[in-house]
């Protein structure tokens, strides 16, 4: 999705934006103005309450474009991005398309206002925005406009980036990421990226889960074990779960934050 935000939306917030959504707070941490007031109250708050969550998010969303552009070098063409979120720029079909112009990319998303600013400004041929919940990992993959963009029986990138610490254990996330697995052909990638709650402040933690917890979606914070726990029949590339930040560290420079972990799997042959 390309940045198309300069309209500033404050006035027009929709019905029920008084609870902050995780995908607009994103949004205003990257800096973006494709969220309405109360959701940018919220993040300005937080980004003063927890100084570097702006830097988190950014280097959360580097993570992602260089994973998807290093995997669309190695020869995979078809990315499936669940949890999309808002506009940024660069997008994912803009850094795989760099790399491949054939590339072709599905977005998800659950939120109608994401849906409405990728139908605007992206479907073509190649890419496709769907509406989908991850929590009903069978409904998106037998989505007809999905299976006429993918073929499921080549290897794909599947993108989870900030989504699954959205999703709470009682909703089986693991379970959700096995669907998603066991649908791919072999080869195919997971990129993973998800809150922890090794490394931040005890006290930034609990600021950050009740800060969600008046939001549309709220925060589970899993441990190290738990993360790595999502690759589960992948194996994981030379940088391991690690920070963000220091994925590909030949890419980055710089102090990173420690509020995250990644990690890029490769689907083994079944």
């Amino acid at each position: 999705m390309t940045d198309h935000d300069n309209t500033d939306n404050t006035a027009t917030a929709p019905e029920g934006a008084a609870r902050p959504r995780p995908s607009h707070l994103y949004n205003g941490y990257l800096g973006g103005r494709d969220n309405y007031g109360a959701e940018r109250e919220a993040a300005d708050r937080l980004m003063k309450m927890i100084p570097g969550i702006d830097k988190a998010a950014e280097e959360n969303r580097q993570f992602v474009l260089r994973a998807v552009h290093r995997l669309v070098g190695e020869g995979i063409d078809q990315i499936l991005d669940l949890g999309a979120g808002m506009p940024a720029d660069p997008n994912v079909h803009e850094v795989a398309r760099a790399q491949n112009p054939e590339a072709r990319v599905v977005y998800v998303d659950n939120e109608d206002v994401v849906l409405a600013h990728g139908r605007a400004f992206l479907e073509d041929h190649r890419t496709t925005v769907i509406a989908g919940d991850v929590r009903r990992p069978h409904r998106i993959l037998e989505d007809p406009a999905l299976r006429a963009t993918l073929d499921l029986e080549r290897p794909v990138v599947l993108v989870l980036g900030a989504v699954l610490h959205f999703v709470d254990d009682d909703e089986d996330p693991y379970g959700i990421v096995a669907a998603f697995r066991d649908a791919a052909a072999p080869g195919s990638r997971l990129v993973v990226s998800h809150v922890t709650d090794e490394g931040p402040p005890p006290e930034q933690v609990k600021i950050l889960i009740d800060a969600y917890a008046q939001a549309t979606a709220q925060l589970t914070v899993r441990s190290p074990a738990a993360i790595a726990a999502f690759f589960d029949g992948f194996s994981l590339d030379e940088h391991g779960l690690t920070r963000p930040g220091l994925w590909s560290p030949d890419e980055v420079s710089g102090p990173c934050t420690h509020w995250q972990l990644a990690g890029v799997g490769r689907l083994a042959t079944r």
